[in-house]
């Protein structure tokens, strides 16, 4: 064995969940012996900011909230000493559409709210029970309205379904494919706006020298572990041909790469495992799906629209032909078949062609948040995989009816909106020039392939964790947003499954030495 290339653990990843596992081993069990292997050509994986924009602004293409707050560990650090700054939105939602004049969060006759949170606790309850597995978001509500027809307005139906939607820009996913199941998570507390969260990496890179643990540009492409008798070692290869041999493998790759893993495709990033992952572990994996959240700022010539709404949900376009074929059917709130629903929601499949009001989008106003002159609109997929192949001036005229309906009804600006990247002219007041669009690209970016974990109808995510937590052959383990239930999708929950996965190599060393002892 080449001693200079072997380590007791093995990074693979220099992510947030593997950046922090590193820090855990060092400081906290005097691992030092570490190597990191990290594909891209940077640090921190799905956590970055893009490059300066038009007013010299950094943007996160990752991450941007510390959600869950009252139980979020990582923010509770934060508190104490934040690396970051970050505010906490605390105004309510505000809803529009295309059709009203008026927010629709603020319609007294409509009184929608209560409607959409009684919608929320009807999906928390399981309410079909196992059939939840097998029905998507979007049946999920028609029986709903179907159910509680009676008490409720044409009105309110059809808003209703519109809204809904909202969970698609959670989710990064369409509501047809959404489970119902696992539509709505709880949420514990409020979410923590970060200011360059893409930064954070460094938090950890800044510790124990760690930058002299990675080595960029190399991705790993296969895991061989091997047995000596009661002994194990992974062997690893990487896209230079460099093998290396550890004790143990703290594997970080994104879901979306881990499942290409289990499917044998040559995809960069992938990692052939030998011995194979094991028949549960690839069957689980084959029923957990991955998201594409998209993020598309909007950078303006200065902040000429109000400051006072922080965040939006700007509705797709009414289906109020599917709510006239549900009342016609007359069920009186009897269980809807699958043949009724096929019959009525023809109008909320998935659309053809790309149209702006189809889709709903998540609004963030950072002119309130961090005094930016930006408004940054949340996609899903497939919008996203779409969007993010379009150019400035295609994304322009792509979300101009949004924005438009956006600024006035919204942040009540009435200014004439206009698309001028290439001119430094002054602007009149009553204009507002839209000056540069920054945007993600995880889609088409093989090292991500998406944004993050997504439940999908017939998927299974107990079943997933319960199999990803057990490693492959005890000595490789998987850590991410993915590997976790309290929070999925998130950085906190991604560190804590390194705070996890660090204890269970530790512990699994400890019974290696006591076994040791043995006579």
């Amino acid at each position: 064995m080449n001693m200079t290339n072997h380590h007791k653990v093995i990074i693979i990843g220099a992510g947030i969940s593997g950046l922090k596992a590193a820090n855990l081993l060092i400081n906290e069990h005097n691992i030092t012996d570490i190597k990191i292997f990290e594909a891209r050509d940077r640090y921190g994986g799905r956590l970055v900011s893009s490059e300066p924009g038009y007013h010299n602004q950094n943007y996160d293409l990752g991450a941007s909230w510390h959600h869950d707050i009252l139980i979020n560990s990582m923010f509770q650090e934060e508190r104490k000493t934040p690396y970051r700054p970050y505010v906490i939105e605390d105004d309510n939602f505000a809803i529009v559409d295309y059709d009203s004049e008026e927010r629709l969060d603020q319609c007294k006759k409509l009184n929608i709210m209560p409607v959409y949170n009684e919608l929320t606790t009807f999906l928390k309850l399981n309410y079909f029970g196992n059939l939840n597995n097998s029905l998507s978001l979007r049946d999920a509500v028609i029986m709903y309205i179907n159910k509680m027809g009676d008490t409720l307005t044409k009105d309110q139906k059809v808003t209703l379904l519109s809204l809904s939607r909202y969970t698609e820009l959670w989710n990064g996913d369409s509501w047809n494919l959404i489970s119902a199941e696992d539509c709505v998570g709880d949420h514990f507390g409020r979410n923590a706006l970060v200011n360059n969260f893409g930064l954070y990496p460094n938090k950890y890179l800044d510790q124990n020298n760690l930058k002299d643990k990675v080595v960029l540009n190399t991705a790993v492409t296969s895991i061989d572990v091997i047995k000596n008798g009661s002994k194990k070692m992974a062997t690893l290869t990487t896209g230079n041909n460099e093998v290396y041999t550890a004790d143990y493998v703290i594997c970080s790759i994104p879901l979306s790469l881990l499942k290409k893993s289990s499917e044998n495709c040559k995809q960069l990033g992938s990692i052939k495992f030998n011995p194979p992952l094991s028949h549960s572990f690839t069957s689980a994996l084959s029923k957990i799906s991955f998201g594409s959240l998209g993020k598309f700022f909007f950078e303006f010539d200065s902040i000429k629209w109000s400051t006072d709404q922080s965040r939006a949900i700007q509705m797709s376009k009414n289906f109020t032909k599917t709510i006239e074929l549900l009342d016609d059917l007359n069920l009186n709130g009897n269980f809807l078949t699958t043949a009724d629903l096929k019959s009525i929601t023809s109008e909320t499949d998935e659309p053809k062609e790309y149209k702006c009001d189809d889709y709903p989008y998540f609004v963030l106003n950072l002119a309130s948040s961090f005094k930016i002159p930006t408004i940054l609109f949340l996609t899903q997929y497939p919008l996203t995989e779409y969007l993010e192949k379009l150019s400035k001036q295609q994304l322009y005229e792509f979300f101009k009816p949004a924005l438009i309906n956006s600024l006035k009804k919204i942040f009540k600006c009435d200014k004439t909106l206009k698309y001028s990247p290439d001119h430094d002219e002054k602007v009149s007041d009553d204009e507002i020039h839209l000056k540069n669009i920054i945007h993600t690209s995880w889609t088409s970016d093989p090292l991500a392939l998406g944004a993050y974990t997504s439940i999908r109808v017939h998927d299974s995510f107990d079943t997933f964790l319960e199999e990803s937590m057990k490693g492959h052959e005890d000595i490789v383990r998987f850590v991410g947003e993915a590997y976790v239930s309290e929070g999925n999708g998130c950085v906190w929950g991604a560190e804590k499954t390194a705070e996890r996965e660090v204890k269970n190599i530790i512990e699994l060393e400890m019974t290696k030495e006591v076994n040791s002892l043995k006579i």
